[in-house]
């Protein structure tokens, strides 16, 4: 299977459920069958910057002799292997296929016969809503939905929750 960044699946769905004046929407999206190069991963394992910055903790699994098992190849082998390097390679070209719950909303309808009692309003409507809750990914960046090629610290999505009250008058 060849490695692209263009995903070859994307799509969403969702869900409308009403039951007893409650109304729980929700849409997920995802994309599926795309890679991007986990730079920011790449210059955290960098042996290069070990005097400049903190790296990860990753680390401590470095290869030190033959019949080591480890995530991190040696030192001596492993200078330059950043993706943005001139020794190009895929060791960060990371799967980015994703899950992500995009929208949820909570809301309760008051009934008519509350409504007919306080008389003010013809329609109350209270709500939660949340946008990007959560993503479902084996990326180990930020975001896997990031519009690079290269992740390099880019911001993640973000999630936010608010609550409302709808009248009617």
């Amino acid at each position: 299977m060849d490695k692209q960044f263009d995903p070859v699946f994307t799509g969403g769905f969702g869900a409308n459920i009403s039951w007893k004046g409650f109304t729980l929407t929700s849409l997920f999206s995802f994309a599926a069958e795309t890679y991007r190069a986990n730079q920011s991963l790449a210059l955290l394992e960098d042996f290069d910057l070990v005097n400049i910055t903190n790296l990860s903790t990753t680390m401590f699994d470095v290869w030190q002799q033959p019949g080591d098992v480890a995530t991190i190849p040696s030192p001596l082998q492993a200078s330059g292997l950043r993706i943005t390097s001139s020794n190009q390679t895929d060791r960060y070209l990371e799967d980015a296929s994703f899950l992500r719950l995009r929208n949820a909303t909570l809301a309760y309808n008051v009934s008519q016969d509350v409504l007919d009692r306080v008389g003010a309003f013809s329609a109350i409507r209270i709500y939660a809503q949340g946008t990007n809750l959560v993503t479902w990914s084996e990326w180990r960046g930020y975001d896997p939905e990031a519009s690079d090629i290269g992740e390099f610290f880019n911001f993640p999505t973000p999630t936010t929750v608010s609550f409302g009250l709808d009248l009617t008058f």
